[in-house]
């Protein structure tokens, strides 16, 4: 039997414009969690299309909770994984006996300010590079992945998020659910349009899967990674506190004046170990201040 993971974010899915559907106090945020339970099913139902036998785990990956699917509506042959508090962050229980990664409603990186609600991690986070190249959640994530030696398969999102995907990646195989035209502007499928597509994309992508076309994503160690952040108001309090939090660890290397924390580590599960520990900082950070 295979095993495969869906990691769950909300940024990308299908009719989620802006903050308003993101945001657990936002407007249309129940739209959003409706809408993201369609596209996730959609992808389960694409997945067992070709692979009838198939044992599927869904990881809720958005918000401060991860409580955004819907468990009386999923699909009833997944499993769904929700909440926070683990070094493996939005692809919590994958192990090396998951056979694909399929990524929905993920979205572009920090950098790109054309993108639908293009982040890297936290909106005070320019940009993320490995070893000088620059990369997006998808591929911070595709990385960790590969300490288990299992390929990221699939990803939906906009326009801009397929094209960083392939970018980073290479061969993948992608479900364009909507176009962008800003941070808060899209043009997306019709859910029914959405579904359809999703499910062809993600029985391709298990076809794949079995003709083993896929490569697992790599990056040579030793990891130097470099994390920038964004010059405005709050947001240099944020780095100063950050720093003095993070000096007693002098493997961390911080330059104020470019506004980038960096590090070398050894393995994968150690550099994203320290990621996440510079993640849950600046939420704590700003959640207090």
């Amino acid at each position: 039997m295979n095993k495969y993971l869906i990691s769950a974010d909300i940024e990308g899915i299908t009719g989620v414009i802006d903050k308003s559907f993101s945001k657990e106090n936002g407007k249309h945020y129940q739209l959003g969690c409706r809408y993201m339970t369609s596209d996730v099913n959609a992808v389960i139902q694409g997945i067992l299309e070709v692979d009838p036998e198939a044992e599927i785990v869904v990881r809720d990956a958005h918000g401060a909770d991860a409580v955004n699917l819907d468990l009386e509506r999923l699909h009833p042959r997944a499993r769904l994984v929700q909440g926070w508090a683990a070094i493996q962050n939005m692809f919590t229980s994958l192990d090396q006996d998951f056979k694909g990664v399929f990524l929905v409603g993920y979205h572009a990186g920090g950098q790109n300010i054309e993108a639908v609600l293009g982040h890297t991690m936290h909106s005070l986070i320019h940009h993320v590079k490995v070893n000088g190249k620059l990369l997006n959640e998808t591929g911070i994530f595709a990385l960790y992945a590969s300490h288990y030696n299992v390929p990221v398969a699939f990803i939906s999102g906009d326009d801009h998020t397929i094209r960083e995907a392939k970018e980073q990646l290479g061969y993948i195989i992608g479900a364009e659910v909507k176009k962008s035209y800003g941070r808060g502007c899209a043009m997306s499928l019709s859910l029914e349009q959405a579904r359809k597509l999703l499910e062809q994309k993600a029985a391709e992508a298990v076809n794949q899967l079995q003709l083993n076309k896929f490569q697992v994503f790599e990056v040579i160690a030793p990891f130097s990674l470099e994390m920038k952040f964004y010059d405005t108001g709050v947001r240099i309090s944020v780095l100063q506190n950050l720093s003095e939090i993070l000096g007693f660890d002098q493997s961390y290397k911080f330059n104020r004046d470019e506004r980038t924390v960096a590090f070398t580590s050894a393995s994968i599960l150690e550099m994203l170990q320290r990621l996440n520990m510079i993640f849950f900082l600046i939420y704590g950070i700003q959640s207090s201040g």
